[in-house]
């Protein structure tokens, strides 16, 4: 029987770890989640509807309003808020999901305003890009705050010094 062999350190056996050649197969590879993606750009349509039809009612108390403003922050909060939640549930690709999220809410509100009403092709260009790039921004916020909110790091304290021995080593720290 052959004896196995031992690396440098000696307590480590070489044939128990995997070839280079096979760490392809531990990668783990993302895949865009279409649920969250949709989740996004529903939640981005009823807040446009919702801020839409509140929008139109203030328009209608106040009379000196510039409605054109109204309807595009109500776009682009509702789009980055949905991108936001979207990329939250996705908890990766924030970048990816919420373009995509950006992407099918603004589609999606272009072709129920085209059955609707005629449409500025070029405008509609216009807000789908604006859409994605701000979908993007909130993808990315989402992931982000999702992965902070899970880390505990941050809400951790300052422990008090279990006993004199640590002195020598923070004396630059302020003591509590």
């Amino acid at each position: 029987m052959e004896e196995k062999k031992r690396d440098i350190y000696g307590d480590n056996y070489l044939d128990d770890y995997p070839s280079y050649l096979d760490a392809d197969k531990f990668k783990t590879r993302e895949k865009v989640n279409v649920s969250a993606v949709v989740y996004g750009a529903g939640l981005a349509l009823a807040l446009t509807f919702v801020a839409l039809v509140l929008g139109f009612l203030w328009a209608q108390a106040v009379e000196s309003v510039d409605y054109s403003m109204l309807v595009d922050l109500g776009l682009a909060g509702s789009v980055l808020f949905g991108a936001f939640k979207g990329g939250q549930r996705a908890r990766s690709l924030g970048l990816i999901h919420g373009a995509l999220t950006g992407a099918a809410y603004s589609v999606t509100g272009i072709l129920i305003l085209a059955v609707l009403l005629p449409v500025n092709w070029l405008g509609a260009l216009e807000t789908v890009l604006i859409a994605v790039v701000l979908g993007g921004l909130g993808g990315v916020a989402g992931v982000n705050f999702y992965a902070s909110r899970g880390s505990t790091a941050w809400r951790r304290s300052r422990q008090n010094k279990p006993d004199e021995r640590f002195d020598d080593y923070d004396e630059f720290l302020t003591r509590q």
